[in-house]
């Protein structure tokens, strides 16, 4: 038996190439999981905020469609204009969110584009709702983030958007 032919060896730009593919693909993912530490290493190994996946949905799309705040806070800190972009079918990833019912994703891109958010928009999301004795407490709609930051047309506007499916992302 012979030996099996070693493929060719990818050169430097090729191999750079793979590894910004690798890392946009991490990226993707990151987003779709609201992982902000693999979101900030994918970067550091050269993902592009500006990545296009195979199905035409770009990072904040697949954020904005999955609700990963995070996510989209860290896009609009290396891109103000990342909320302009928009995917294989036309939208934006503001209308993503409002399509598929993302409504805390909605009300963050608003106030991201109008320098309004003030951190508090998605903090009550996947929290314990209990005080110190253990006993159960019911949020009233003062407490809740979107009462303080909800304003606006526009975010009327995305609230009024009846869910849908979310996108797929790979």
């Amino acid at each position: 038996m012979g030996k099996k032919p070693t493929p060719p060896k990818l050169s430097a730009e090729e191999q750079e190439a793979a590894a910004r593919q690798k890392a946009n693909e991490a990226f993707c993912k990151a987003a779709k999981d609201d992982q902000l530490a693999k979101a900030e290493e994918a970067l550091a190994k050269g993902a592009s905020v500006d990545f296009v996946n195979e199905r035409g949905h770009g990072i904040a799309h697949i954020a904005a469609a999955f609700g990963s705040l995070s996510i989209l806070r860290l896009l609009y800190s290396k891109n103000a204009k990342i909320f302009d972009m928009k995917n294989a079918m036309k939208k934006t990833p503001l209308q993503v969110a409002q399509d598929i019912g993302e409504e805390d994703a909605a009300l963050l891109i608003v106030a991201l584009v109008e320098g309004k958010d003030d951190g508090t928009i998605g903090l009550a999301k996947g929290l314990d709702m209990d005080d110190d004795d253990g006993a159960e407490v019911e949020p009233t709609p003062s407490d809740t983030p979107r009462a303080s930051s909800a304003k606006g047309s526009d975010v009327e506007e995305a609230a009024a958007i009846p869910p849908a499916s979310p996108i797929e992302v790979s």
